[in-house]
């Protein structure tokens, strides 16, 4: 397999790019769903006993990848491709970074924050993969797609990890620690509206509008 006519097409290596964001927030967000979750009921409300624990939400969050994905792909359809993956994927991540300050909020609000947060991120799931594939170089669908994945889920193994590192290093018994996490997830996460705003989108079919 020759990655280089791939490596080569920006358009392609802009959706690639994407992914591989969107797979690092995807991955640890779900990663330690049940984490943050058990650290605010252990810390800010130690006698509460919830109907939707932290397993059961983060159980029921992935479930709602499927018709957020099938929205948001309609969403490109109408108002363009790079228009929506952009303004959803900043979206997404200004709010994952600011989502680890909060948790002194409400256990309620905090399992409706991340009902919203998994389901803005699941909004340009299927956008980007269609992306990729009207833009592979021809001949070389398969190769584009062979990296679209390597990125991805090589993104998705090394965001909990890095999360994870980021907790330790600034502690994981108070909110700094988890704010730091969560911004870790954003800055990466970043990637995703960078590509789609400087990797040679513009003009592309379904990407100007």
């Amino acid at each position: 397999m020759d990655f280089r006519p791939t490596l080569r097409a920006r358009p392609a290596m802009a959706f690639i790019t994407a992914y591989g964001s969107h797979c690092w927030e995807a991955f640890t967000l779900g990663s330690w769903c049940v984490a943050v979750l058990t650290y605010h009921l252990s810390v800010f409300e130690p006698d509460l006993n919830p109907t939707f624990n932290p397993i059961w939400v983060a159980s029921i969050t992935g479930l709602m990848g499927f018709p957020a994905s099938v929205i948001g792909n309609e969403l490109c359809l109408r108002f363009g491709r790079r228009r929506v993956i952009f303004c959803i994927s900043a979206a997404s991540a200004v709010f994952t970074m600011i989502f680890g300050f909060l948790l002194w909020l409400p256990y309620w609000l905090l399992v409706l924050m991340s009902f919203f947060m998994v389901f803005m991120i699941s909004l340009d799931s299927g956008s980007l993969s269609a992306g990729m594939i009207q833009r592979a170089p021809k001949g070389y669908t398969a190769t584009t797609m062979a990296l679209y994945s390597m990125a991805g889920f090589g993104a998705g193994l090394v965001g909990p990890f890095v999360f994870g590192a980021v907790l330790d290093l600034f502690g994981d018994k108070n909110l700094m620690g988890w704010g730091f996490a969560y911004t870790s997830i954003g800055l990466a996460a970043l990637g995703a509206p960078l590509a789609m705003r400087f990797m040679g989108l513009k003009g592309d079919p379904d990407s100007a509008s």
